[in-house]
């Protein structure tokens, strides 16, 4: 397995890595204002995803690295708690004095608005276009979809954000 759960793989650090270039590509497109002449900028999406996949291979090893030197047992199966301090995996007690459940996360979606993987998409699937779509609409004013937006709107999208509450980033 991949350490790293959702925070790695599907969420923040991917979608950080993306906002990072997204807002280098635009202080490149401004740069003229700070004295820096930078001509013909543009997006290389493909690289961007490029560097994306680096940052999270990265972080993996990183936290491979630190459970090697830690000392840290890794199991990979399906667990269930016994009783207090002890975990079955694949039906075979562990015993330990702290058990973390890290249990990930998953997207959420509307009925009758499915993800088709083509027009209606998950953040899972935001992180790994392949072309910069004309335009977007994205459900959702939390951290998550202005973050999206964001990124999607310096890539050269016209985004809508759409939100139910009366506020964005509730």
């Amino acid at each position: 397995p991949e350490w790293g759960g959702t925070c790695l793989h599907w969420g923040c650090i991917p979608t950080k890595a993306l906002l990072h270039d997204a807002y280098l590509l635009e202080q490149m497109k401004h740069s003229a204002k700070f004295g820096v002449d930078a001509e013909n900028v543009r997006l290389n999406l493909e690289n961007v995803m490029k560097h994306k996949e680096l940052v999270v291979k990265r972080n993996v090893m990183g936290i491979e690295g630190l459970l090697k030197k830690n000392k840290v047992t890794t199991l990979v199966g399906t667990g269930k708690i016994a009783r207090a301090g002890t975990v079955e995996v694949d039906g075979k007690p562990v015993t330990a004095k702290h058990i973390i459940l890290a249990t990930g996360s998953s997207v959420k979606w509307f009925p009758g608005m499915e993800p088709d993987g083509k027009g209606i998409i998950t953040s899972n699937e935001a992180l790994s276009l392949k072309k910069v779509p004309k335009s977007m609409a994205v459900i959702g004013a939390g951290a998550v979809g202005l973050e999206f937006a964001s990124i999607y709107h310096r890539f050269g999208s016209q985004v809508t954000v759409i939100e139910a509450m009366p506020q964005i980033l509730p």
